[in-house]
């Protein structure tokens, strides 16, 4: 949800499910809700996105009554995979295919590597935040050019062809060859579950809650921003009755009805994470 008074000079925006930001000419703050407190904090100026965070986006997070099924414990903005731009203080939610062109990828594999981009997310977080998996992930910073140059080497690894990382396993084997290459065991978790909406659900909640980002392919999908694509599963819950997921995709935090994702009819869709 975002409001805006008639001046346009102050905005509110309710960040599921931690507070509020507002912004006003004297700043920028965020309260936070925690049962009856309410606590105020300075936000600094290298911690927001003015640019990109004030937008009406339309997939805002839905309001209040919602069962968390699953989540990174960093899966918020500025939080998870916080790329930078040099000299700016605008953060990116996880890498973006089309960097690849600065590394010498063309157009034509750099827009079939959206694959690249969703493995390179999950094993920088892994580095992170996971034991034992710190070199899925050496370069000096979350500059964009250094996560440019890390997504490059992920690319190299899983050589997607003209029609991409076509499916699951193709992705398990590239990827740990990858793992290998920088010395970190890498494995994949299976489940034989009958695909349905809860055994899904239960098993992203799992992957989630082992702070292990889960992978998310889909062709030919009624959703059209995931037709033919990879996204990054950061956060499942449940709100109205219905179930949604947050994705890094395209370098954005964007929301998706998860329920949906599950029953739709689509030529192929899978998930998959590491431990």
């Amino acid at each position: 949800m975002l409001l805006k008074s008639n001046d346009a000079k102050n905005i509110l925006i309710y960040e599921f499910p931690n507070g509020f930001y507002l912004k006003s000419k004297d700043g920028v703050k965020r309260f936070f809700i925690n049962g009856e407190d309410i606590e105020v904090e300075e936000i600094f100026d290298n911690e927001i996105d003015e640019i990109g965070f004030f937008e009406t986006h339309p997939n805002n997070s839905k309001l209040l009554s919602a069962t968390v099924y699953g989540a990174l414990d960093d899966w918020d903005m500025f939080e998870f995979v916080p790329v930078r731009l040099v000299g700016t203080n605008s953060y990116y939610y996880g890498g973006y295919q089309g960097w690849l062109t600065d590394e010498g990828v063309t157009s034509f594999y750099a827009n079939r590597s959206c694959g690249v981009t969703a493995a390179s997310n999950m094993m920088q977080y892994m580095s992170e935040h996971v034991s034992g998996k710190l070199d899925l992930y050496t370069q000096p910073t979350m500059y964009k050019y250094d996560f440019s140059a890390y997504q490059k080497d992920v690319y190299n690894y899983l050589d997607p062809a003209i029609w991409g990382i076509p499916g699951i396993d193709t992705m398990i084997s590239r990827v740990k060859a990858f793992a290998v290459s920088e010395g970190v065991d890498l494995d994949e978790v299976t489940s034989s579950a009958t695909w349905n909406e809860t055994n899904v659900r239960n098993y992203i909640a799992s992957g989630l809650n082992s702070e292990s980002p889960v992978l998310l392919i889909t062709w030919d999908s009624e959703i059209s921003d995931l037709e033919n694509h990879w996204v990054t599963v950061t956060k499942l819950y449940g709100s109205y009755g219905d179930t949604t997921m947050v994705t890094s995709n395209w370098a954005e935090k964007v929301e998706y009805d998860f329920s949906l994702w599950v029953s739709a009819g689509s030529m192929y869709c899978g998930v998959i994470y590491f431990e």
